[in-house]
């Protein structure tokens, strides 16, 4: 995943963001997304994929609990979509 912040007024955030293919695999290249499309629907006949960006504010969290809260909410949404595609 790819991860930078971001800082709007007082706000900062923590974001990720990586793509998501339709054989389950995850990358924060879009190069390397482009060629799973391509491959899967090549090979497979599907080509489903996506962006997927999380993002979260700094607050009195440390950035290692952020990260923790990122990351074990990236795993259960990751589950879900892999049911969909």
């Amino acid at each position: 995943m790819n991860r930078f912040l971001i800082k709007k007024d007082d706000v900062i955030e923590i974001v990720y963001y990586y793509w998501f293919t339709s054989n389950r695999t995850i990358t924060a290249s879009r190069a390397k997304q482009m060629l799973h499309m391509v491959w899967n629907k090549l090979i497979h006949g599907f080509s489903e994929s996506g962006f997927v960006r999380i993002s979260m504010p700094i607050t009195r969290l440390t950035e290692k609990e952020i990260i923790s809260q990122i990351n074990e909410f990236t795993d259960n949404f990751t589950q879900i979509l892999e049911k969909s595609l």
